[in-house]
């Protein structure tokens, strides 16, 4: 897979997007690679900034889940199975919790004497420690997503200064995506399950905020998308692989900062993206 390089196609357009809504494009980072052929060529704006990713982050768990369901590792009870779904397609926090501590062994609980939580937060480290075997760039996906926590041991996990917070980039992002809709260190059978998991409706009565408000709004007719959004009071983002209705498909990931109240950032910025892949678009 190519290296994801600052593009100046992306670049401009961001300086666009920003431009029309009267927004610092410092805020804005975005990245798009080509899964048409055998190079998947790539590039971005501020691609390699690691962002707090909200709830972006939950396809990472849903990818780690799949690989540890596909290899025997864990069996995919009918409860861990409704918690998956509810956390990519409703993205829902309790959902998340149960599979951050399925797939890492830990639990939630009051807080812990110095050398349990040191146990406790390497364990909470697998995530991490296992998309780096694959190759991954450094980030941080160990934390649960809240409504209002952290507390205990949750909040001791974070570090004095917040320094294992979440952080993504847009980079391994579009890596993610590309690998699960490549079937990358998974079965068949398992990459499809992790699609169907993301994959949302389009359209003018489409009932998926995910899709609505994010890249999927802007889509045409005939055309599918697999995407996870995260959003919170001073982020919002999109991830999303968008399938042309010839077959044509591109990955794209959104990041912005300070922007989460605007809805037309993301919708604003994916369609110019696309514009300059696609000049019909």
């Amino acid at each position: 897979m190519s290296s994801f390089e600052f593009d100046l196609a992306c670049s401009a357009a961001v300086a666009t997007v920003a431009d029309q809504l009267g927004i610092s494009a410092d805020s804005l980072a975005c990245g798009i690679l080509d899964l048409n052929s055998e190079t998947h060529e790539c590039g971005g704006f501020q691609a390699d900034r690691n962002f707090y990713p909200a709830s972006v982050v939950k396809s990472f768990y849903a990818y780690r889940l799949a690989f540890l369901v596909s290899s025997g590792e864990l069996a995919l009870t009918p409860e861990i199975e409704r918690a998956a779904e509810d956390m990519i397609r409703d993205s829902s926090n309790d959902a998340t919790a149960l599979i951050v501590d399925e797939i890492t062994n830990t639990t939630v609980g009051p807080e812990l004497l110095s050398e349990e939580l040191e146990l406790w937060k390497d364990q909470r480290q697998k995530v991490n420690r296992w998309f780096t075997s694959l190759g991954y760039p450094s980030f941080n996906a160990c934390q649960k997503t809240w409504n209002e926590g952290p507390y205990g041991r949750e909040k001791q996990g974070y570090g004095s200064d917040m320094e294992l917070r979440n952080g993504l980039s847009v980079n391994v992002c579009l890596r993610l995506m590309a690998d699960m809709m490549l079937d990358s260190h998974l079965p068949t059978k398992w990459g499809e399950w992790l699609r169907a998991l993301h994959r949302r409706p389009i359209g003018p009565e489409n009932p998926d905020m995910q899709s609505r408000e994010f890249i999927g709004g802007v889509l045409p007719e005939g055309w599918r998308v697999w995407s996870k959004a995260g959003y919170m009071s001073s982020h919002r983002h999109d991830l999303a692989c968008v399938e042309s209705d010839r077959g044509d498909r591109w990955v794209l990931a959104i990041f912005t900062e300070g922007h989460s109240e605007n809805r037309s950032v993301i919708p604003s910025l994916a369609k110019e993206l696309l514009t300059r892949q696609i000049p019909s678009f």
